[in-house]
C-alpha cells in the first residue's frame, strides 16, 4: 500500500514537470471545484463554453500561500500548457490564473517556466 501511494505521487509530479510552451493555451471559464488533496497538486476544474478542464496548479501549501480568493463560481482566465494524462484526459498545467472578478493574477511558473514553489522552503514560495 505504501508503495502505491508513493508511486502515484511521483507520477503526478512527473506530469507537473512537463510544461511545454508549444502547447500553451489561454482559456476563460468558471471554476467548478478546487480539489486540495494532501498529496499531489491542487486541481482546479474550470468549465468553458465547450468543455471541462482539469487545471494542475501546485502543491497545496503553495496554493494556500497565494491566498488567491479563487473558489467555486469564480470567473478566471488561465494560461497553461495542455497535456494528455496517462488516462487519456486533457489536462492543463497552469502558468498563471487571473481572477476576472477582482483582477488579481496568481502565478505558478516563472519566465523560464520553472515552478515557483521549487527551491523555496516548505510553506514559503521562491520569489
Amino acid at each position: 500500500m505504501f508503495f502505491l501511494i508513493i508511486s502515484c505521487t511521483v507520477a503526478v509530479a512527473e506530469e507537473m514537470e512537463g510544461y511545454d510552451e508549444n502547447t500553451e493555451l489561454r482559456l476563460v471559464g468558471r471554476v467548478v471545484t478546487v480539489s486540495d488533496s494532501m498529496r499531489g497538486p491542487v486541481i482546479v476544474a474550470v468549465k468553458t463554453a465547450n468543455r471541462l478542464y482539469e487545471l494542475y496548479t501546485g502543491p497545496s501549501w503553495f496554493w494556500n500561500s497565494l491566498q488567491s480568493g479563487i473558489k467555486g463560481g469564480t470567473l478566471v482566465e488561465v494560461t497553461g500548457s495542455k497535456t494528455i494524462g496517462r488516462d487519456g484526459s486533457i489536462r492543463v498545467i497552469c502558468r498563471q490564473m487571473k481572477n476576472l472578478e477582482t483582477g488579481r493574477v496568481v502565478t505558478f511558473r516563472d519566465d523560464t517556466l520553472a515552478p515557483l514553489w521549487r527551491g523555496g522552503r516548505r510553506g514559503e514560495p521562491r520569489r
